[in-house]
């Protein structure tokens, strides 16, 4: 779990929220204190963290989700798979009346900006193919020029994990998963790095 200072803190209900759903894994938090990471740097921090933890199925949320109860008995088996990039438990509104999403298992095949969300669950072997392609590196370390970034709708340095994490299992030939109805509730509305939450950020749950 990746969190930084909040005029109002979400993370002591989103971490009892986890738990309370009857998750059995195991949590670590990354707090980027003073928020000299920033939003992608500390993305990654807590990625490769839970990378080498060594677990078979690892993911990265935000503090500012709040947990259906029993959602990984429903969602695990679906990272079992051959090909799996990742399934993401948070569904927004907007994303799911866009592509008209059904109750259970949907797929995306999309780079960049095809989808928006987040709380994603990889298996270990495609989160270790993310972290090392050079497009996320390349995105880690602010290295595309102006004219690159001109080309990636609405990029922005040290941002976009949800249009970066898509963007890379695309290019690798994994599969996109999104889980329906959605597993977490968005309820830090009040955005730490800017964005303007609307209605399309409630929880997709048709």
């Amino acid at each position: 779990m990746t969190t930084c200072p909040r005029k109002e803190s979400t993370i002591v209900r989103s971490i009892e929220s986890l738990w309370e759903s009857g998750y059995d894994g195991t949590i670590s938090v990354h707090d980027d204190e003073d928020k000299s990471l920033g939003c992608f740097r500390n993305f990654h921090k807590a990625l490769t963290a839970a990378i080498d933890s060594g677990a078979d199925i690892v993911g990265q949320i935000p503090d500012d989700m709040l947990f259906q109860n029993g959602w990984q008995k429903d969602v695990e088996k679906h990272l079992k798979g051959d090909l799996i990039g990742y399934l993401a438990l948070y569904v927004p509104k907007g994303l799911g009346e866009r592509y008209k999403f059904t109750k259970g298992i949907n797929e995306i095949n999309g780079g960049w900006a095809s989808s928006w969300g987040g709380c994603y669950l990889m298996p270990r072997e495609s989160a270790k193919q993310l972290v090392s392609h050079t497009f996320y590196q390349r995105h880690l370390h602010n290295d595309f020029s102006r004219d690159e970034q001109r080309k990636l709708y609405n990029y922005a340095p040290n941002k976009r994990i949800d249009h970066v994490v898509p963007h890379v299992m695309h290019t690798l030939g994994l599969k996109q998963l999104y889980y329906v109805p959605s597993v977490c509730e968005h309820i830090g509305m009040k955005s730490t790095i800017g964005h303007k939450h609307t209605d399309a950020e409630t929880a997709y749950r048709p």
